[in-house]
């Protein structure tokens, strides 16, 4: 099944000056020049290990460019660190270093957490949440620690009569549109594949034909249909562009239709088999002297149902696993259409 998306939200610093006063001016402005150098290379490194991880690359198979990443924010992180005060005012270089801090720790530790998490995340629907909760969470401390030096900015900036116009660049445009891609395809894909594993489980019940456990995982299955229908329900389309909640609804209606067509097949082709192994087993105590007309008769309409059962269960298993093979590759391949389709590229 394809892996979900990367969820990371990183902001450049990018700004332009335009300088009021004379020889006051020049300073504040060198000194923020000198804070904010690096950021763009910095974001761009971001942007490329994003891009990577977004467009079908496990973390782990990426993890030279994160190793990569780490070298150029720890580069940055010094070079802030060994920057002096503005006269006296450390606020702002220790905004930024805070920034690139943040930011070493969430790709040192939390991603090396969120590797080991994606070995295991399709494992089960709890994992696989937790796994996109702690991306989630990663981006958050590092778009704080963002808000918090573009506080600082703006405010040394206003202290020293600096004018900041923001630009909206190319990178941080594909930033911002990393954050919404990835937000939109992650709602609806744990809908998706609750449902998805819960199904799973129902087939595992029945490939062991357990009547016990196909019933509670059917009821929790339509729970779970039942949930996961009404949050796709509420997701509008992406930029007019529906197909992840529609291929998504379409697996739901196939999941919903095994749940009522097929499941009465297979729980009565087991019932009959059940039966027909005990009444088989209580012929086969008897001699050929012993059974009665009505015993013969009663064990050859049993078989007969038997083989009548058996047809019918052989065709809804048959059934059911080419529809669920033809729908989970459309669903592969929309997801990965979508993903092209919206997900920015940047090769750094």
């Amino acid at each position: 099944m394809k892996k979900h998306a990367l969820y990371l939200f990183v902001l450049s610093i990018v700004f332009t000056f335009n300088i009021h006063g004379q020889s006051t001016a020049k300073d504040p402005f060198a000194y923020l020049e000198k804070v904010s150098d690096g950021q763009a290379k910095t974001s761009r490194e971001f942007l490329g290990y994003i891009s990577a991880v977004s467009h079908g690359k496990s973390a782990r198979k990426v993890s030279q460019q994160r190793s990569e990443l780490l070298t150029a924010v720890t580069a940055s992180r010094a070079r802030v660190s060994h920057l002096p005060d503005f006269q006296g005012d450390t606020s702002l270089r220790w905004a930024a270093y805070n920034y690139f801090n943040i930011t070493y720790i969430v790709l040192k530790e939390d991603y090396a957490k969120i590797m080991d998490l994606e070995e295991i995340s399709e494992q089960s629907y709890d994992n696989m949440e937790a796994y996109i909760t702690m991306q989630k969470k990663a981006s958050e401390k590092v778009k704080e620690a963002f808000d918090n030096c573009d506080k600082e900015f703006r405010a040394f900036a206003a202290k020293n009569n600096i004018t900041l116009r923001d630009e909206n660049t190319v990178e941080s445009k594909k930033m911002e549109k990393v954050g919404v891609v990835t937000n939109y395809y992650n709602n609806t894909y744990l809908p998706f594949f609750k449902c998805n594993k819960g199904e799973l489980y129902m087939v595992n019940a029945v490939s062991k034909k357990d009547l016990n456990a196909i019933e509670q995982t059917k009821v929790a299955l339509q729970g779970y249909i039942e949930e996961s229908t009404a949050k796709l329900n509420a997701i509008e389309p992406f930029e007019g562009d529906a197909s992840m909640v529609n291929t998504s609804k379409k697996v739901l209606e196939f999941y919903q239709s095994e749940i009522k067509d097929k499941m009465p097949i297979v729980t009565d082709y087991i019932m009959k088999s059940e039966k027909f192994d005990k009444l088989k087993a209580a012929m086969d105590k008897k001699s050929a002297s012993e059974r009665t007309k009505e015993d013969i008769d009663q064990y050859n309409a049993a078989v007969n149902d038997l083989n009548a059962a058996s047809n019918n269960y052989n065709k809804a298993i048959g059934e059911m696993n080419n529809s669920r093979t033809k729908l989970i590759n459309e669903w592969n391949k929309v997801a990965s259409s979508f993903m092209d389709k919206h997900m920015p590229v940047y090769n750094h």
